[in-house]
């Protein structure tokens, strides 16, 4: 009774996060389950649709092969269905046709009408799209791979491979902002996709993210160490991370090596304004390009602003490297650009000991006096009039 009781609490929470879709938990109450009562006929369909809904189409392959017999297949028709999807979204689409043909002779249902129909086009419906890709139509292959997109929402396999290519148009545009968004969406979908990772990882390339394209590129590697070509990204993505940990500050505020005290203060604000995460919230990709820039900006500035951290760097020295310098002061590389709002834009206890007698930015706002450091710390001041 003990065991009874404790099957039917996990078949209901199993239901409750399949609700939630979270299927992550559902799949590790199912696989419990059926350790318990591995000839639960239910328990096995419900598997095979959580594996799918997690994009382990092998793993769904692998337990109807091992797990589901010609009993199971006698008596619930719903395995021959469930067999036939898991071979369309794995790409299987012959095998996938014939098994529909044999089903369909004893049950014509619309479900089973409607997968015939998906298998059918499914190969027809981006040839379209990729042959504008290939003709460097990237603009018209665009608009191609949104319609792909609707043809089967369900297939995230599928539609993991179409945003990524449709990401790569976006890239040959230099729309980096858009490839990104569609490169994570994709990840989303298919989080075992290693192409995927890769396409992100040139992406993040673009963007100078060096430390993310070295992320994605090892997960890839992780994932299919056969994927063509991610050693040579893993190599090239390290040596040029390597090579940015010696940023140009004054590239990035946009001045000269001759700038003023007043330029460079000047510069300053108008870049930081410009890359404030705020004002490039209209997407999770952009804000997090634009925190980025804005650690970089608030970097730049902490040594050109400060004579001695600046005469350390324009001698080949970067003080906020500590590899290259020992010096204290203070270093806002690798922080949480969360502290760094806070820090510029109040909302309270800043590790860094940060007051402000100013407005911040901001429509008609302008600096006074800002003041880094503490008891303990190292710090400066700086206005802006």
């Amino acid at each position: 009774m003990n065991v009874i009781e404790k099957v039917i609490e996990d078949e209901e929470k199993m239901k409750e996060k399949i609700n939630e879709q979270k299927f992550d938990d559902a799949e590790e109450i199912c696989k419990r389950l059926l350790e318990k009562v591995p000839e639960f006929s239910d328990l096995k369909k419900n598997y095979i649709k959580i594996l799918l809904e997690n994009v382990k189409i092998q793993d769904a392959l692998a337990f109807i092969t091992q797990k589901v017999t010609a009993e199971d297949k006698m008596r619930d028709e719903e395995f021959n269905y469930l067999t036939a999807l898991t071979l369309y979204y794995d790409g299987q689409y012959d095998k996938a046709k014939k098994l529909l043909n044999i089903i369909k002779q004893t049950n014509n249902s619309e479900k089973i009408a409607d997968l015939i129909k998906k298998v059918s086009e499914i190969e027809s419906v981006k040839s379209k799209a990729n042959d504008l890709f290939k003709q460097k139509k990237y603009e018209e292959a665009i608009e191609e791979y949104t319609k792909v997109l609707e043809f089967d929402p369900q297939n995230k396999k599928f539609n993991s491979l179409i945003l990524a290519n449709r990401a790569l148009c976006y890239q040959k545009l230099n729309k980096n902002t858009e490839a990104l968004r569609d490169s994570n969406q994709s990840i989303k979908l298919n989080p075992y996709y290693a192409r995927g990772y890769v396409k992100r990882g040139n992406v993040y390339m673009e963007l100078k993210m060096y430390d993310d394209a070295k992320a994605d590129f090892q997960k890839a590697k992780d994932l299919d160490p056969s994927v063509s070509g991610v050693e040579g990204f893993l190599n090239d993505a390290n040596k040029k991370a390597e090579k940015a940990r010696k940023r140009d500050y004054y590239a990035i505020l946009g001045i000269d090596r001759n700038a003023s005290e007043h330029e460079i203060k000047k510069a300053y604000k108008k870049m930081a304004m410009k890359y404030h995460p705020d004002r490039n919230s209209e997407s999770e990709e952009s804000k997090k390009m634009a925190e980025k820039k804005f650690i970089d900006v608030n970097d730049a500035y902490s040594v050109l602003s400060d004579p001695k951290k600046k005469s350390m760097y324009d001698q080949g020295v970067d003080p906020l490297n500590p590899e290259e310098a020992s010096s204290g002061g203070v270093h806002f590389g690798g922080a949480d650009a969360s502290d760094i709002l806070r820090m510029f834009f109040g909302g309270g206890g800043s590790p860094f000991g940060f007051s402000s007698g100013g407005s911040g930015f901001g429509d008609g706002g302008s600096f006074r006096t800002f003041t880094f450091g503490g008891p303990g710390r190292s710090g400066f001041s700086f206005n802006f009039q």
